[in-house]
């Protein structure tokens, strides 16, 4: 992924074995994320949102671009993707990386990957289809405090410790909820 600063929402997200959310099977276990990632995101767009069931729908493009592809739970704008995560965590739970561009530009990409004329305008042709940004997804593009307070909103019930960091128009800092 290619990220610049203040181009993009992250959250990341870590959930303890001894937590009901907590799923071991890797395919499922983001499953919940996907739905409450659609769930906010759906509070500020009118575009149709769905999660991935199953395992990885890759292409070739996938395979040098990875969010070209559409991994397990991961959220879609039908047919483009706006988010993606990965799991893990030492056997003591998951952590799930969920990431979504404000504005997606995939013109850097090709120059970046050094790719030959060709084949650069050809991979920033399929990058301009599998991916949008969040100001793609409503008539009016929302304002990142409206996203984050959605997000906030939709997460499951339980406790939560919510960290700040280096947030457009907002401080640093941190929240219990």
């Amino acid at each position: 992924m290619l990220l610049w600063p203040g181009d993009h929402l992250w959250f990341d997200v870590w959930v303890p074995r001894d937590d009901p959310l907590f799923v071991d099977d890797v395919i499922d276990a983001p499953t919940w994320v996907g739905e409450w990632w659609a769930a906010a995101l759906a509070a500020t767009s009118d575009a149709p949102l769905a999660v991935q069931r199953g395992s990885c729908a890759g292409s070739a493009v996938s395979k040098l671009v990875c969010f070209a592809g559409v991994g397990p739970a991961r959220s879609s704008s039908v047919p483009a993707k706006w988010s993606g995560w990965r799991s893990g965590g030492p056997g003591q739970g998951a952590l799930f990386h969920v990431a979504a561009y404000w504005r997606w530009d995939p013109d850097p990409l090709p120059w970046l990957l050094a790719l030959e004329p060709d084949a650069s305008t050809a991979l920033a042709a399929v990058l301009a289809e599998v991916a949008v940004g969040i100001d793609a997804l409503a008539p009016t593009p929302p304002e990142h405090p409206s996203v984050v307070t959605h997000l906030l909103e939709q997460l499951p019930p339980g406790e939560w410790e919510v960290r700040r960091r280096d947030a457009p128009g907002g401080d640093p800092g941190s929240a219990v909820r």
